[in-house]
């Protein structure tokens, strides 16, 4: 029981119902009051429960309101990420366009130094760069050619075939001569033409592949070259007259011998005179073939010792049985060379048309050219005569003609070889042209 419901109660005297009463409703007092005092509290309570649903609320919204902040800042993070790596990348290439620049601009001012004049050109042909050398070749302002279609630095007469030759060089860029064969010519402004050499050359950029055409002006050399093939065909027209009246000078010799061996009663002194005739008319053959000859330098060998012997043949045999063979590899060769040759090749036919087959005697002479390794020839001379005599050495021969061809032998630094029996005589001569002979 409370202790403001407790009250005194004298247990010795007797409990009236008036003081049951009493204490009754002072319970039930006690009691309101205390419903009264549970309200309040309950009401504080509630109070404090609404307060606290307000707070929360609050904190709610509040949470909320932060939660969509950092939303739109994630947002804006993402937004402020993505704009710097695009910076960064307009950065990037920024960067490579000015290093690119910076590369076009170090290429470009080497291409100022050129003494050439270059113009570089793109795919579609027109010119997208030039040197100062340009403008002073072609006449032109460096504004005026850029852009413009580098055939307009063509004449008409090329223009129509130069994309083509365009086309066909980006098919396959490398560096080249432009028309290696041909004569070139470029177009100034003011419509006059001259000479050119362009070396083409393919350039690497981030654009594709560009055509550098390096341009050189060859009018000094084109005037340098002319003069020269004048003088040139002045020379060999001088050269051809000196070989017609060297010809023609030992011809009027062998026709003085001729009329001399006339007054000649002497058998062996005419045959002397007739051998000197033969010499003499092969050195004037050789002249005759150097004045036919396009080079005038060079003697076709094979014609020359076909021409020869059928002279000789004409000359020293009236014996129709006897047959001329000639097997003759083409072979050319100097002044130097067929001077000698020709000798050789007089004396040895001649002795065989006039040893070989006496008293009318059937036979063949066979005449060969044989070119060999390393520049050389085999000239052999062969016949299938009465032979020379068993002790014979053409070593110790001492006859002129003989001696002749030991002498050229040696000036040739040629080799002989002699093959000697019955029914068979032949000689080799195994020499090189000039140049090609060891030192």
């Amino acid at each position: 029981m409370p202790a403001n419901m407790a009250h005194s109660v004298d247990t010795e005297q007797p409990f009236s119902t008036a003081d049951y009463a009493k204490a009754v409703l002072n319970i039930l007092e006690d009691a309101a009051a205390e419903r009264t005092r549970l309200k309040d509290t309950q009401r504080a309570v509630i109070n404090i429960l609404e307060d606290a649903a307000g707070e929360r609320s609050l904190l709610e919204m509040t949470q909320k309101a932060v939660l969509n902040i950092l939303d739109d800042s994630g947002t804006e993070k993402l937004r402020l990420e993505e704009m710097q790596k695009a910076v960064l990348n307009i950065l990037d290439d920024l960067a490579g366009e000015m290093g690119e620049r910076t590369r076009l601009e170090a290429q470009f001012r080497l291409l100022e130094t050129s003494p050439d004049a270059i113009v570089i050109v793109n795919e579609a042909g027109r010119i997208v760069l030039l040197n100062a050398q340009t403008e002073k070749l072609f006449g032109y302002a460096r504004s005026e050619l850029l852009g413009q279609m580098v055939e307009m630095l063509l004449p008409e007469r090329f223009r129509a075939r130069h994309p083509q030759q365009r086309m066909d060089f980006g098919a396959d860029p490398r560096v080249r001569t432009m028309g290696a064969e041909l004569d070139l010519y470029g177009l100034r402004k003011d419509s006059t033409e001259f000479p050119v050499e362009i070396l083409l050359s393919p350039v690497q950029t981030d654009e594709g592949v560009l055509i550098s055409a390096a341009i050189r002006d060859v009018s000094r050399t084109k005037d340098i070259e002319h003069q020269i093939r004048t003088s040139l065909k002045e020379k060999e027209a001088l050269l051809q007259e000196i070989h017609h009246r060297v010809k023609n000078n030992l011809q009027i010799i062998a026709s003085l011998l001729s009329l001399q061996s006339g007054y000649i009663r002497d058998p062996r002194t005419l045959m002397q005179f007739q051998e000197s005739q033969g010499r003499i008319r092969s050195m004037a053959l050789i002249h005759e073939k150097l004045y036919q000859s396009e080079t005038l330098a060079t003697v076709d060998l094979a014609d020359y010792v076909q021409t020869l012997v059928s002279i000789l043949m004409r000359t020293y045999t009236a014996n129709a049985k006897v047959k001329l063979e000639c097997r003759l590899d083409p072979a050319t060769v100097n002044i130097d060379t067929a001077v000698p040759v020709g000798l050789m090749l007089n004396e040895l036919v001649t002795n065989a048309l006039k040893y070989a087959f006496p008293n009318s005697r059937p036979g063949r002479l066979l005449v060969t050219l044989d070119a060999v390794a390393d520049g050389g020839f085999v000239l052999g001379v062969h016949d299938d005569g009465v032979g020379l005599a068993p002790d014979f050495q053409l070593e110790q021969a001492n006859t002129l003609g003989l001696r002749l061809v030991r002498m050229f032998t040696k000036q040739l630094r040629a080799n002989v070889t002699l093959q000697s029996g019955s029914g068979h005589t032949g000689f080799d001569i195994q020499f090189k042209e000039a140049a090609a002979r060891s030192p």
